[in-house]
Parts: C-alpha cells; structure tokens; sequence
C-alpha cells in the first residue's frame, strides 16, 4: 500500500488499477471471492482485508518479501519480468520489489 499509493484509497492508476493497493478490477473480485466467497465491493476496509490475506496466504505458502512483491505487481512470483503493459504503461517488477523491500526495511 504504502509503495503504491502512499495509503490513498482514493488512487486510480494509468491501467484501471483502483485504490491504495492498486487493484485491478477484475482482480480484487477474484481474490475478494476467494478471501471472503462473494465479490465484494471495493471499500478501504475490505481493500485492506483481501490485501492482507492474500500476502498472509502466500507468506503461509513460504514465498520471501521479494517474490511476494513480484507477485503483486506481475501475477509472477517465479521471476521478475519487465516491459509495457498493453495500456502503454512501462512496468517493472525487478524495481518494483526492491522500492518495497526498502519500505518494509524502515
């Protein structure tokens, strides 16, 4: 949250991402189905909610900071990758993951 938006619910990303996490759409109604069994609506606590379970859940699954920081931002957590997204927006998971390894150091 605090390396996407800086904690602004309110955000709204070049891609459609929506909120502090920068969710996609289509992607918090996938895990917010798969967090709470029903889609629901993007609010900032249930935002924070879904957020928080799924990094819990992949912490349980063993994954390191890094690749849960590739996953986040790439839907990889195998590699990091780079490029430009299909709405022309250049992307990083490689620098993504290391502006959130610094935050979560301090």
């Amino acid at each position: 949250m605090e390396t996407e938006t800086g904690g602004n619910f309110e955000a709204r990303g070049k891609s459609g991402e929506v909120g502090a996490f920068q969710f996609l759409p289509s992607t918090f109604a996938q895990w917010g189905r798969e967090v709470l069994g029903y889609t629901p609506t993007l609010t900032p606590a249930t935002e924070r909610y879904v957020a928080l379970k799924m990094i819990q859940k992949w912490i349980d699954q063993g994954l390191s900071a890094r690749q849960i920081a590739w996953k986040w931002n790439s839907g990889r957590h195998d590699k990091c990758i780079e490029g430009v997204n299909k709405h022309n927006v250049e992307y990083s998971s490689c620098k993504y993951a290391e502006n959130v390894l610094v935050a979560i150091s301090q």
